[in-house]
């Protein structure tokens, strides 16, 4: 009899080891589970963190560089048009019309009784110019271009925990270089936050003129296109 309660007590306290162990075994696995999912959310939110550290820096870099794109592509304009008005008003301008032509000067012109008009150069009745300011050729869109090349690369830099709502470390890097012979500048950028990174290249085109008005040399006009991204690009590495 003592034998049998002797041997039934066994049984359980092996039965209690086995499944012990099984809950063991079981609750080591689902620890594990969730200490993989934990780090695995935790590496992705990482991740999303530089991605926005680099992306929000390109931004702001890439608005700065259409801003003095702007500026100098303003500048030329004025210029440009400083020309052709100093141009018009010491040279003057001939008019055509049907039947008839007559020379008549800018601050006189009335286009009123005139049905059809087309307004060129005069051939004859030049003056001397009397307005040192004007300029004595058209501007180059090129050299304006160039004037910016070192404000734009002086846009590079890098910042160490440049996010006060960020409490772990993180940093950026841009590298800026413009090739003015190909009309583009590169970017190269890069994003940390803890031990994520990401790494983002652009490539713009500078502002270039695709239209050179009317065709009449002494007289320029230009269509001259904004700054553009032509490519944007994720890459493994700087």
């Amino acid at each position: 009899m003592n034998d049998c309660v002797h041997d039934e007590k066994g049984v359980i306290y092996v039965g209690v080891i086995f499944i012990s162990l099984i809950i063991f075994v079981l609750s080591t696995s689902l620890l594990n589970i969730l200490l993989n999912n934990n780090m695995i959310i935790s590496s992705n939110n990482d991740n999303y963190r530089a991605g926005y550290i680099v992306e929000s820096i390109l931004e702001l870099k890439i608005e700065e560089i259409m801003k003095l794109c702007s500026q100098a592509t303003g500048n030329y304009l004025a210029d440009l048009q400083t020309y052709n008005m100093g141009y018009i008003e010491t040279v003057g301008l001939q008019t055509y019309n049907i039947g008839y032509i007559e020379t008549v000067d800018l601050q006189t012109y009335n286009i009123g009784y005139i049905e059809t008009v087309d307004l060129r150069p005069c051939d004859m009745g030049y003056t001397e110019i009397a307005d040192s300011n004007i300029l004595c050729s058209p501007s180059d869109f090129c050299n304006y271009m160039a004037d910016l090349i070192s404000d734009i690369e002086d846009l590079s830099g890098w910042e160490t925990n440049p996010f006060e709502e960020y409490k772990e470390r993180h940093y950026y890097k841009v590298d800026i270089k413009c090739d003015l012979s190909k009309n583009c500048i590169n970017i190269t950028s890069r994003g940390e936050y803890r031990q994520a990174r990401k790494f983002i290249n652009v490539d713009l085109e500078l502002p270039r003129i695709i239209n050179d008005g009317d065709g009449n040399p002494d007289l320029p006009g230009a269509v001259i296109s904004p700054v553009k991204v032509i490519r944007y690009y994720q890459t493994i590495g700087l």
